[in-house]
């Protein structure tokens, strides 16, 4: 099995991020990052740096330095977003944020990113650090670009990919190519793999975005409508308003526009309008399309036990809309 012979290198992980908390030398830190820690997650990011590489080599440090890099620099994207984002529970836990407030969660999340660039260095792979740095930097500017987007029910279907693909999907595609770098894939099966993880970085947002309206706040530790609170403008929507009459479209920008709380039955209206205009087949059919995209990049892949697990992970992530 796939998952027993990379737990050996997820343990060592999970290691390098208590290591961090604790050669901190400072209190409030390590309360931050074991507090984020035992929020758990399900660790996808550097998961693929890991079985990416995996493919071309069975065992590397350098892969381990760097799927906890991408971790770290996952984790400080997370504790900026919660600010920026006002959020107060993650994963079903308060966040750093409302329990420490904006100014430590935001300099731990600067410390994280110290620590990702720390482990980038060590594995002496300038084309890494080359990779990660520039992931890092268009997660930044998308930050930027989706508050400019708040309420803007103009968008359309190619802003918002674009969006999700600086935002969410290009760590993904990071994490699978820098595995591959550091493991002697040939330049050709890096882009590959890099296809593979941006591909499937847009489904899990397109997917985390569906489930946003339709989830269990039970399963995803957080608010149902959280986007819609927040007024941000995600796939749902601008499927929804290309489908609706004049006079929903109507509601629809007059609510997005209003910076004020939303109410209970505005979002109640849009679910069932979600529901009347089956919104779900929509999003089900473009995710599809990127799915198809993962499993071609794969295709032209050496083949073997690691491959075809990140074909499963591909076609399992599909599941979660069910």
């Amino acid at each position: 099995m796939v998952s027993s012979k990379l737990k050996s290198e997820i343990l060592k992980i999970d290691q390098i991020i208590t290591d961090a908390a604790e050669g901190a030398d400072e209190m409030l830190v390590n309360e931050v990052i074991k507090h984020i820690a035992k929020a758990g997650g399900k660790r996808l990011r550097p998961l693929f740096t890991l079985i990416s590489a995996k493919i071309f080599s069975d065992s590397n440090e350098n892969a381990v330095s760097l799927a906890a890099a991408v971790e770290f620099v996952h984790t400080a994207t997370l504790l900026h977003d919660d600010v920026v984002d006002e959020s107060s529970v993650r994963r079903g836990l308060q966040t750093a944020n409302d329990l420490w407030g904006n100014k430590t969660s935001i300099l731990v999340g600067d410390y994280l990113f110290s620590q990702a660039f720390k482990l980038m260095i060590k594995t002496e792979s300038l084309q890494a650090l080359n990779c990660l740095a520039a992931a890092s930097s268009l997660i930044s500017k998308a930050e930027v670009s989706q508050l400019r987007l708040i309420g803007m029910v103009e968008m359309q279907i190619d802003d918002y990919v674009k969006l999700v693909t600086e935002k969410t999907a290009i760590l993904f595609a990071a994490a699978c190519q820098v595995g591959a770098i550091v493991s002697g894939a040939k330049d050709h099966e890096v882009d590959h793999l890099y296809a593979y993880g941006l591909n499937f970085g847009i489904i899990f947002q397109i997917i985390d975005d569906y489930l946003d309206y339709f989830g269990q706040e039970e399963s995803l530790g957080k608010q149902i409508g959280g986007d819609f609170l927040e007024n941000k403008v995600t796939l749902p929507i601008i499927l929804l308003k290309n489908h609706c009459s004049e006079a929903e479209k109507d509601f629809l920008s007059q609510v997005f526009a209003r910076s004020d709380i939303k109410s209970a039955d505005e979002l109640s209206k849009i679910i069932n309008l979600l529901n009347k205009y089956d919104i779900t087949t929509a999003i089900k059919s473009i995710a599809n399309k990127y799915l198809e995209k993962c499993l071609s990049a794969l295709e032209l892949l050496p083949q073997n036990e690691f491959v075809h697990h990140m074909d499963m992970l591909a076609q399992d992530s599909l599941q979660r809309m069910r």
